[in-house]
């Protein structure tokens, strides 16, 4: 199962005014297609650190 980051905006619920919060399930989707991982860690003061890997 995708972390909630990486499931496409009409599937989480979502407070924001504009956007369709697909981005990160985009991001998600580059990435498998090309055999790496994405991942993101909270930062302790807010924010959100993403990783994007595709190995090499």
């Amino acid at each position: 199962m995708k972390a909630a980051a990486f499931v496409s905006g009409d599937q989480v619920a979502d407070t924001r005014e504009q956007g369709a919060g697909l981005g990160l399930s985009i991001v998600a989707s580059i990435a498998e297609a090309h055999g790496g991982l994405v991942w993101a860690d909270r930062n302790p003061g807010g924010g959100l650190t993403l990783v994007v890997n595709f190995g090499g």
